[in-house]
This record gives structure tokens, C-alpha cells and sequence, in this order.
């Protein structure tokens, strides 16, 4: 089994799969735990303390569940704009040994263009707008049909 956490600035995402000899994978039900770590970040440049410690304790939680199970984490945009965010990831290495790595914006774009363009039409609205087109629409265009008013549906 591996395991990637996703800490983002509302909620951690931890997402299990088993990796087979012949190269498939298996994934198995996401776990999503609402911290807030990005809570009113933008009037103190900050993570939210109450976020970083229940982030911590869903983290602590995980670990224990994950036992030696390899782990690594992508952070994204509140931890990777916050004045701490930088000792927040030192923090999850020492505590957890994981290694975590912050994305740029367009990583994040496109990661989370890629993992929600499956789901429902409406969270892929959401999600595409914080991609650029000319990254999103070779794709897009694979799950979208035009209907008789003129409007896409995802397929």
C-alpha cells in the first residue's frame, strides 16, 4: 500500500492505494478531514492555530492508521503563501517523517483539475476555473457533449 496526503488550505485529503506487480493500481475510498488551516489567512498572513492543531490530530491520527505504510504530502496554497507554513512542513517531518512538498499554483490547478474532472459537472465547474484553457480544454473536451439547448453536460 502507499498513502498521499493532500493538506490543503479547508480540509486534509488522504488517499490510500494498493500498487500491484503488473503496474496497476487500486485505489480505495478517500478520507477527507475539514480543518480549516486556512482560516482567515488573508487578514493575518498565518495559519490558523486552531486549524494546525486539529490538522496535527487528524495527522497523528493517520500515521498511527498508516503504520509503515509510505507516505508523502503535497501542500498547496495556504501553506504555501502562510509566514509559517514553512515551519509547519518542518513540523510534519519531524512529528510524522513524511515528506512533504509544496505546489505551485499550477500544479495545484491542474492536479485538482485532474482528480475532480470525473466527479459531478458542478464540482468540475468549480475546480476548472482556477485552470488555464489551454491546459484544461484537450481534456475537457473527452467528457463533454453538447445537449439540445446549446450548454455542455459532463458526459
Amino acid at each position: 500500500m502507499r498513502a498521499l496526503i493532500d493538506i490543503g488550505s479547508n480540509s486534509l485529503r488522504l488517499q490510500r492505494a494498493l500498487a500491484y506487480a503488473d503496474g496497476s493500481w487500486k485505489f480505495l475510498p478517500k478520507e477527507l478531514a475539514t480543518t480549516r488551516l486556512g482560516k482567515d489567512m488573508d487578514k493575518t498572513g498565518r495559519l490558523s492555530e486552531k486549524g494546525l492543531q486539529d490538522s496535527l490530530a487528524v495527522m497523528a491520527r493517520w500515521h498511527t492508521e498508516l503504520a509503515a505504510t509510505p507516505t508523502w504530502a503535497i501542500a498547496t496554497s495556504a501553506v504555501r503563501e502562510a509566514a509559517d507554513g514553512a515551519a509547519f512542513i518542518d513540523r510534519i517531518a519531524a512529528e510524522f517523517g513524511w515528506s512533504v512538498r509544496i505546489i505551485s499554483g499550477d500544479e495545484e490547478a491542474a492536479l485538482s483539475f485532474s482528480g475532480s474532472a470525473l466527479d459531478t459537472a458542478a464540482s468540475m465547474t468549480a475546480t476548472v476555473s482556477a485552470l488555464p484553457l489551454s491546459l484544461g480544454a484537450p481534456y475537457v473536451a473527452q467528457f463533454l457533449e453538447p445537449t439540445l439547448a446549446g450548454t455542455l453536460n459532463a458526459a
